[in-house]
């Protein structure tokens, strides 16, 4: 799977939990739910972009107390599918990487959110499929404009 392909991924993740609130990941895999799928997609993305991520990044993204973010990655750890350790440099900070198992398992998934999006888009014609996705693209950038705007 190419890189563009593995952030699309991530992208359609989010708007599938957003368009569908009902849709769980866990009627895809046995072995994760939607909060341990997003771990693992931001930690892979963070190794992508970065090299490497940190407990605190994972619970400042999700907005989460380090507490229930350290919980679940308890929960991955015993998996398999993650491992953390503390930096040599500044022990206060704990990293995160996915195991060759989370790895495998996450790359399961991913195909698995592919093809059900694939078949999703496949209802529509090209045309319908390129005008959801302008008029997908001009709605998050609205969003995005909007939200600053108000935050201000």
């Amino acid at each position: 799977m190419s890189s563009q392909k593995k952030i699309t991924i991530y992208e359609m993740f989010i708007q599938l939990k957003m368009r569908f609130p009902t849709f769980s990941i866990d009627k895809l895999t046995d072995k994760l739910n939607n909060n341990d799928l997003g771990i693992m997609l931001m930690t892979k993305k963070a190794k992508e972009e970065r090299g490497d991520t940190y407990v605190s990044d994972i619970s400042s993204a999700l907005k989460t107390p380090m507490s229930a973010v350290s919980r679940s990655l308890k929960l991955l750890e015993d998996k398999n599918l993650i491992e953390r350790f503390t930096d040599k440099q500044d022990r206060r900070n704990i990293h995160v990487l996915l195991t060759k198992d989370g790895e495998t398992e996450l790359e399961k998934v991913s195909q698995k959110i592919w093809d059900l999006t694939s078949r999703i888009f496949g209802h529509l014609t090209k045309e319908e499929q390129e005008m959801y996705r302008v008029l997908n693209e001009k709605l998050q950038i609205a969003t995005d404009e909007e939200v600053e705007k108000f935050l201000k």
